[in-house]
């Protein structure tokens, strides 16, 4: 019983989280998408994307471009770890930039 009352801050956490992600997302449906004339289509995904992401992921993203690896980028978690983190958020840019 001690062990269930112990992860109800957690399981609230995560319920609060699905949330805010499933509200953020059918939000985003009805907001106009962005089409500035003077960019062309990469520079108008590429805002996209950067939208769809934390600041912290698209640091992360950008080092990663740059050529730096998961285990210099890790950061108090291991590569593999980070490798599924990069996973999710490149879901999360698939998906705001599917039209």
């Amino acid at each position: 019983m001690r062990d269930r009352l112990d992860r109800i801050p957690h399981n609230r956490a995560k319920k609060h989280l699905r949330l805010f992600t499933f509200l953020r997302s059918h939000l985003r449906r009805d907001e106009p998408r962005y089409l500035a004339e003077t960019d062309d289509e990469a520079t108008q995904l590429l805002d996209e994307a950067h939208e769809a992401l934390t600041p912290g992921e698209w640091e992360m993203e950008c080092r990663l471009a740059c050529g730096e690896t998961y285990a210099e980028i890790a950061d108090g978690v291991s590569p593999t770890a980070l490798k599924m983190r990069a996973g999710r958020w490149r879901a999360k840019i698939r998906e705001a930039i599917a039209v």
